[in-house]
C-alpha cells in the first residue's frame, strides 16, 4: 500500500489497512481533530486554551502525554510545569490527559 501524506502516523496506517474507509492522517492532522471532539465536550478558558496549544505542540511531536511531561519538558517546565497545569486544569488534570490520549489514539 502507498501513502501519499508525508510522515502519515503509523496510527492512521493500520486503520486504514484493517477499515479502508479510515482516513490516512498525519500526526498534526491527528492531534488536531482529537482536540476539536476535546473541544465540543468542554467549555475551556482562555488560559486553559492557552495550554491546550502547548499540549498540541508536545502532542504533534509525540502523540501522547502524560502528567510527569509537565515538569520534564521545556514546552510545560518553562511555563510552571505540573503545579501550573494542575493550578489552570484543576482537579479535571488527569481524566483530561486520559481523554486526550484516547482521542489522538482512537
Amino acid at each position: 500500500v502507498v501513502y501519499s501524506k508525508a510522515l502519515a502516523d503509523i496510527i492512521s496506517m493500520v486503520k486504514h489497512a484493517a477499515r479502508e474507509q479510515e482516513p490516512v492522517l498525519n500526526a498534526d492532522e491527528r492531534v488536531d481533530l482529537a482536540l476539536a471532539k476535546l473541544r465540543s465536550g468542554h467549555a475551556f478558558s482562555e488560559e486553559q486554551e492557552k495550554w491546550l496549544g502547548y499540549i498540541r505542540n508536545h502532542l504533534v511531536e509525540n502523540l501522547t502525554i502524560d502528567f510527569d511531561d509537565f515538569d520534564s519538558l521545556p514546552v510545560f517546565d518553562q511555563r510552571g510545569g505540573s503545579s501550573a497545569a494542575k493550578k489552570v486544569f484543576g482537579s479535571v488534570l488527569p481524566d483530561l490527559l486520559k481523554e486526550i490520549n484516547r482521542l489522538v489514539a482512537a
